[in-house]
């Protein structure tokens, strides 16, 4: 078969980099304002790729509504590709539910404006992928993907197109691009014999990887209009070009092309596994990326929460009361995605976009609130018109507890409890009558919906205002006396809330508590661990069961950082902080039903001082480490270290939708590198280490940057200060990265903060998952406790869809994007098939396995309100309810 060529025109867009969005969206303007004209004119072009996101067709007609028909008729005949992402997001930083959202609303977006999503997987810019993206672009019905980053230079890592499997068996073509990436066709000379010259470049480059007839030539680059001469292009280098065809192209059509020859030829080709985050001999991976501005990634860690385990569980819940909030949950994901592409959530772009970022994740937050509190009285049944028209004496207050598991639970929940001392008014709202204030109840009693009372321990107490709020009416404002308890509740049930009742100053208080959590000034212990704190202020943990011992635990590291954005650097006369000069303990909370230590230590020579409060609750495995501190210096890193005491035989980091085993030993510079290999790697929720029969697993609130020594140790970045964007002078890297700009905020002077735990457990864990997915629960996704005080009758407990089987872990809860239905996820953590079912509180219609975009694959039996399935080896499942 002869040689084709195709050369597909697009511009790669990132929307938000060296300059903020808002200008680049102008830039974006001026571009389209001028292609859309010159595709009317020469209809021998094909298509134009719009970079394989959605988000350029809204940030477009932003600025120009008026040719919203223009765009969606090119659209419609498919003369602009666009999706099927809604923006080209940084796979290893955020979420596996948040990938399958961006993919929804890409979608969703390309067919709102006329046209029909890019079939192809393209993300040519990522800093690494996900070994997990075959499944997620096969649930899409996506076969093809298009890379760069992350993989080549290998021995057999010559060639552009592979066989790509994740860890459940699914597959997708791999069109690997050349080392100049998704730029290799930029601005091809119309000049013959410039044009000859560049072609014989271009054609060794292209021919010594080829493993198909079908050529890929990409005619652009980074925030590039369409080239001078574009209709001509083709014909000039078809001229020039022996003994093949060039044709202008769509990538679509290219990936149609590899795969149907790919099909008739019975190619065998090569079959790649797992993640890619290596290929530095090809393209720098920037895997350095993990810990830069990491207050960006915990603020995203706590929106994707806020929404996937609170936000949809609770309007799919809703749903079944007759509410429906899809929309909202659909604004809501579209603005905390607008910070996932991988020049934002990396922290690597001016210091302005990530300043704006900061008032997405704010935007982001409190839409999910709102979402949330909605949702929160449709599942209760509490209209609040009707309870801010009653008098107060006929509210009956509760703190609601929500259950963001699919596992009945048993444990400790925070609460903030709202108790009434006076009215208080507030504009010209109408005659009120005046109200003295009272003095606050002494006793506090909280029952349970047997009105039992429960173990209740006071934290703290401050005053404050509290709204009660109703769609016809001003709030009812209120001076309150608001009590931060831990209550020990029962029996919360699986995905539903449960309503405590509040009685203040009530009679027949709280149960003693036996056991718990006791306190010195010097440790605590609970029925499972012995906690001890050394005098350097690190923790030395004991399990009780096994008698194994790890101490060390929390200690703290400092070193300098001669890196940029992209790159950690290591100074050349490396230095590193570890004996703090000074340390106090103190006492916070006594127990029993919680103990916590606060552990301030002063390190004199880098004028750091940091506070660690190390918590323990009664009956839990997992010991709370929280830190606050203020960075007053530039340059340097700060970690936290988890020591396991022994020599690390296995290391294995919570990814998407499942584990992913890592290498023990770092790989070291090779010649021939661009880059030298990262010693650290990316965690989504934990990291565990194990050293023959023992274990530890180290859960990470929003700080996705680890690395695992020889000697067992797990070190957590907490912080990274540099003030470039870009340097060329570093050693790991030599070269800029991206362009030279300062970027002082990203020094990240002032507080701090950084929330881990840390689990002792046995090596067999690390297969076997339960325990620590049972520990991730406990970490990542707290009960809810939301106080109402007006509530006009105490609400019976709403329970939630119960998921059975071991190793199965949960994943989604959420509307369907269609109709009135339900999906279910979860994931098989083990190696191994797994029975397991969904049992369901509510009437089901039908039961369908369905795909991640929620095609519907295959009928599942309904018995007795359990849905049973079969989940492969780290196999995903998506059930549909209806």
């Amino acid at each position: 078969m002869r040689t084709v060529v195709h050369v597909v025109p697009h511009t790669h867009w990132d929307r938000e980099w060296y300059h903020p969005e808002a200008r680049f969206r102008l830039r974006l303007a001026r571009l389209l304002d001028g292609l859309i004209p010159l595709l009317k004119a020469h209809p021998e072009i094909p298509s134009f790729l719009l970079d394989g996101q959605a988000i350029t067709l809204d940030d477009y007609l932003a600025v120009r509504p008026e040719l919203a028909g223009a765009l969606r008729r090119l659209l419609a005949d498919g003369r602009l590709e666009a999706g099927p992402w809604y923006v080209l997001a940084d796979e290893l930083l955020v979420s596996g539910e948040a990938l399958v959202r961006n993919l929804l609303e890409g979608h969703r977006a390309v067919r709102r404006h006329g046209g029909r999503p890019l079939r192809v997987g393209y993300s040519p810019d990522a800093f690494g992928h996900t070994g997990a993206l075959p499944t997620i672009l096969a649930g899409f019905g996506i076969e093809v993907a298009v890379l760069w980053r992350g993989f080549g230079g290998e021995p057999g890592q010559e060639g552009d197109l592979y066989r790509w499997r994740a860890s459940d068996g699914a597959e997708v073509l791999m069109v690997h691009l050349p080392v100049p990436g998704y730029e290799n066709g930029a601005n091809l000379p119309l000049d013959r014999a410039a044009l000859a010259e560049r072609w014989s470049q271009l054609s060794w480059q292209l021919a010594m990887r080829a493993r198909t007839p079908h050529w890929l030539v990409m005619n652009g680059a980074d925030h590039h209009a369409p080239q001078r001469g574009l209709p001509e292009i083709a014909d000039a280098l078809a001229d020039v070009a022996d003994g093949v065809t060039v044709r202008l192209s769509s990538l679509e059509a290219y990936a149609d092309a590899v795969r149907a020859w790919v099909r008739e030829a019975g190619a065998e080709l090569p079959l790649v596994t797992g993640e890619l985050r290596e290929g530095r001999r090809h393209a720098w991976s920037l895997q350095g990326t993990h810990g830069s501005r990491l207050y960006l990634k915990r603020a995203n860690a706590e929106c994707q929460r806020l929404l996937e385990r609170y936000a949809e569980p609770l309007v799919a819940l809703a749903g079944r009361a007759g509410g429906d909030r899809c929309a909202e949950l659909g604004a809501a994901w579209r603005t905390l995605l607008e910070n996932h592409p991988h020049d934002s959530i990396c922290g690597t772009s001016a210091d302005p976009v990530h300043r704006e970022m900061m008032t997405r994740f704010a935007r982001c937050r409190v839409m999910g609130e709102e979402i949330v509190s909605a949702a929160l009285d449709r599942v209760v049944g509490r209209d609040p018109d009707t309870a801010r028209e009653a008098d107060r004496a006929r509210w009956r207050p509760a703190v609601l507890g929500v259950n963001p598991t699919p596992r009945a639970r048993t444990g400790v929940v925070e609460a903030d409890v709202a108790l009434f001392l006076a009215d208080v008014g507030v504009g010209q709202q109408g005659p009120r009558r005046a109200r003295r204030p009272v003095e606050a109840p002494a006793g506090l009693v909280l029952r349970d919906p047997r009105g039992l009372p429960l173990p209740v321990q006071e934290l703290e107490r401050r005053t404050g205002h509290d709204l009660v709020e109703s769609p016809r009416y001003y709030p009812d404002c209120d001076l309150v006396e608001v009590r931060r308890v831990v209550v020990r509740v029962e029996g919360l049930p699986p995905l539903g809330v449960i309503a405590l009742a509040v009685e203040a100053g009530g009679r027949g208080g709280a149960p003693r508590i036996e056991g718990g959590v006791a306190v010195t000034d010097s440790g605590m212990e609970n029925e499972r661990l012995r906690l001890r704190i050394e005098s350097d202020g690190t923790v030395a943990a004991v399990d009780k069961a096994t008698g194994a011992l790890c101490d060390g635990l929390a200690a703290l590291e400092d070193e300098g950082d001669a890196g940029d954005a992209y790159t950690y650097g290591a100074p050349r006369r490396a230095r590193v902080a570890r004996a703090p000069d000074d340390v106090a303990v103190r006492v916070v909370h006594p127990g029993p039903l919680r103990g916590e230590l606060e552990i301030v230590r002063r390190y004199a020579a880098s004028g750091l001082e940091v506070a660690t409060r190390v918590t323990l609750d009664a009956g839990s495995s997992l010991v709370g480490l929280e830190l606050a501190g203020v960075n007053l210096r530039d340059d340097h890193r700060l970690r936290i270290a988890f020591p396991l005491g022994a020599r690390t035989s296995r290391v294995v980091a919570d990814g998407h939708f499942g584990p992913v085993e890592r290498a023990v030993r770092p790989a070291r510079r090779r010649a021939g590198e661009r880059e030298a290999p990262a010693p650290t790697a990316p965690m989504q929720r934990y990291v565990s280490v194990a050293a023959g029969a023992r274990a530890l697993t180290v859960f990470a609130d929003g700080l996705p940057e680890y690395e695992v020594l020889r000697d067992g140790t797990v070190l957590v970045t907490v912080l990274r200060a540099f003030g470039q964007l870009s340097r060329a002078d570093i050693r790991e890297r030599p070269g800029h990265a991206g362009w030279p700009t300062p970027t002082p905020d990203a020094q990240c002077r002032g507080p701090f903060a950084a929330r881990l735990g840390v689990l002792l457990h046995g090596a067999a864990g690390l297969d076997a998952r339960d325990e620590i997915e049972r520990a991730a629960e406990q970490f990542h996704a707290l009960p809810l406790a939301v106080m109402r005080r007006a509530l006009l009758e105490r609400p019976t407990p709403v329970g939630g869809p119960e998921l059975y089987g071991d190793g199965l872990v949960f994943s989604a809860m959420k509307p369907t994007e269609q109709g009135d239905g339900v999906v279910l996820r979860c994931c098989n953590g083990r190696a191994e098939p797994v029975r397991g079912a969904w049992r369901v509180p509510w009437p089901v219609r039908s039961a369908q396995l369905c795909r991640l975009d929620e095609t519907p694959l295959a009928r599942l039996e309904v018995r007795d309100g359990a849905v049973p399935f079969e989940a492969g080896p780290c196999a995903v499942v998506s059930v549909l309810l209806r």
